[in-house]
């Protein structure tokens, strides 16, 4: 009398002697079972909602790349573009579509992101976009949190075609009437001119 039992991937096989109890074994080979093809497959993930809603058509976000070790650690460069999409629309930005993420790590650690989109006020609207977020490199006893926004410059025109700027009076202002304006430190203004006919 033989009785097989399943070890790993082969077969013990306990022979019973005339007096019924076990007197022998030994194993019985089994192949092994290949896998399914669909386990063996690697599958590419669609893209997700939010890059399906607002990032560019091929736009492949850099993740951050600072010399040494950091700690704390740069967000994401997802999360990063996710903190810039809720700061527009915070200040009232529709039709969002990024175009760009560059890192800095000079003067402020964070990422600053370019995008298109629609802003109404007044007499104006906008249209181009650059939000910088800070990374988290920084963040200290609450401040400088991962994800706060520390630039916001809008580029539109109003009724008359004139190009206007926020914040005003734009990367033109005269030091000798206006105070600093900090922000456009982080203006790249030739590439940043050219941002509507560029993203695509």
């Amino acid at each position: 009398m033989r009785l097989g039992i399943r070890i790993g991937m082969g077969i013990l096989v306990l022979t019973r002697c005339a007096t019924g109890n076990p007197c022998g074994m030994q194993m019985a080979s089994k192949a092994a079972t290949p896998p399914s093809r669909a386990s063996s497959e690697r599958v590419t993930p669609a893209p997700d909602e939010f890059s399906k809603a607002y990032l560019r058509p091929g736009l492949k976000l850099p993740e951050a790349s600072y010399p040494g070790t950091m700690n704390p650690r740069p967000i994401r460069a997802d999360q990063a573009a996710r903190h810039a999409v809720a700061a527009l629309k915070r200040r009232g930005v529709r039709q969002i579509r990024l175009c760009a993420l560059t890192w800095i790590a000079a003067g402020v650690g964070g990422a600053l992101v370019d995008a298109l989109g629609r802003l109404d006020s007044g007499e104006s609207v906008y249209s181009a976009f650059r939000v910088g977020v800070r990374d988290g490199t920084e963040a200290r006893k609450g401040r400088y949190k991962a994800g706060e926004e520390f630039v916001f410059i809008a580029r539109g025109a109003d009724r008359s075609g004139r190009i206007v700027w926020l914040p005003p009076p734009g990367p033109d202002y005269d030091p000798a009437l206006h105070e600093f304006i900090g922000e456009y430190e982080y203006l790249d203004r030739e590439s940043f001119e050219k941002l509507e006919s560029t993203c695509r």
